[in-house]
């Protein structure tokens, strides 16, 4: 399916559109969060305790979930650092 289908496939399927996002949070770690709008600055506020904080688009899509939901992320592929900035930078 290319992109430009996205939204036709979300509407068939009974989804709602969202833009899940990296969270890293000081005080509450990372989590993936889907939102209904892309954030308009470079932080936004945590979900669960509200602070300022960097986030990464990880794409687009779908979800039956109500938005916005986010949830802990548990088990880590790469490095803070690695996950925030990207896999491909020197550490």
């Amino acid at each position: 399916m290319s992109t430009a289908d996205l939204p036709d496939a979300i509407d068939h399927n009974g989804l709602t559109e969202c833009i899940y996002l990296f969270v890293r949070c000081r005080t509450c770690g990372e989590l993936r969060a889907a939102v209904s709008e892309n954030p308009e600055s470079r932080f936004m506020p945590c979900p669960t305790c509200n602070q300022d904080t960097e986030y990464r688009i990880l794409g687009e899509g779908g979800t039956a979930r109500t938005l916005p939901f986010w949830e802990k992320e548990h088990e880590r592929m790469f490095t803070p650092s690695q996950q925030m900035y990207g896999s491909d930078i020197a550490l």
